[in-house]
């Protein structure tokens, strides 16, 4: 790429040119930013701004996914003990259970799920695999991921942690390119797409249309569905004491600190109900387990005193 690039410069190609002959190499945004500092003359400046933004971006990127970390273990671990159970564990009950004419509805259903997993566990796994890929296939069908990306956004308490981590993404990229001196129909027009939402994504058509009727940006903005308030709030404050991209700079900073938290948050409430879940599903094994052994101590004693 860099070999390309350095060719085509040489042969008399603009940088921003040469970038956008790379494919994919290069993202849209950081090509616009070149090639509105091309004409402004202050690339050294905004390679400058790019580099603390993608550096930024990473960083997110990098907390939310060791943040996840933890929970993909607990989920893991949870998979792993619950099959070693039934598989393994719960089997070792069946003569115990055999003297019992009938048995309570749970422990039937274990050791049924138990003679399912060892009977058939190849057919399971080959059923989980085609799960998995199939519904990779049906996620990347647009109007299933938008509809997906619009629950996301709607969920109690994950919904409006998620709606700050979009709002820290798009004021960022919005920022980086209104204060690089790109027209703000485009900074809107690349920005909407960094912000990995597609339910969001999709009203920004609206919002382009309404800027070119003359609408004011906060006004289109408040509009979008996804996006905090507080971002319309800044942009207008900042259109109307002329410092949008000032405003726009002091938002995305503090965007960033509040979607670090929003993650933080996050994680401190998908831990407890992995947890939960955890003891829900060993303590029913357990429970299952326990309630014919139980009866079957009650029939003797019984038993003993006639």
């Amino acid at each position: 790429v860099f070999n390309a690039l350095i060719e085509q410069i040489c042969e008399g190609m603009a940088f921003s040119d040469a970038m956008e002959k790379q494919g994919s190499a290069f993202p849209e945004l950081l090509i616009n930013m070149v090639r509105s500092a091309e004409t402004s003359g202050t690339l050294d400046i905004t390679l400058a701004k790019m580099g603390g933004y993608y550096e930024r971006q990473n960083r997110l990127n990098k907390k939310i996914s060791s943040s996840l970390i933890y929970p993909k273990m607990l989920t893991v671990i949870l998979a792993i003990a619950v099959v070693f159970i039934v598989a393994v564990i719960v089997p070792q009950f069946e003569p115990v259970f055999a003297m019992m004419d009938k048995l309570p509805a749970p422990t039937q259903f274990l050791l049924d799920l138990s003679d399912l997993i060892k009977s058939y566990w190849y057919v399971i796994a080959a059923v989980i695999a085609l799960v998995v890929i199939a519904g990779k296939m049906i996620v990347r069908i647009p109007a299933v991921r938008m509809s997906i990306d619009k629950t996301k956004l709607h969920t109690p308490l994950f919904g409006k942690l998620l709606r700050v981590i979009y709002t820290s993404r798009f004021a960022n990229t919005l920022s980086s390119l209104y204060s690089g001196g790109i027209p703000i129909t485009t900074a809107l027009a690349v920005g909407r797409h960094t912000i990995g939402n597609l339910y969001i994504d999709s009203q920004f058509d609206a919002v382009i249309e309404h800027l070119r009727a003359g609408e004011s940006l906060s006004a289109a903005i408040s509009e979008v569905d996804g996006l905090e308030k507080k971002l319309s709030s800044v942009i207008m404050v900042g259109e109307e004491s002329g410092n949008l991209d000032e405003m726009l700079i002091n938002v995305s900073e503090r965007m960033n600190y509040e979607s670090e938290a929003a993650i933080d948050k996050l994680v401190t409430l998908i831990e407890p109900v992995l947890i939960i879940l955890m003891a829900a599903i060993v303590g029913f094994i357990m429970v299952s387990v326990m309630l014919p052994i139980i009866q079957l101590y009650s029939t003797i004693e019984q038993s003993s005193y006639m």
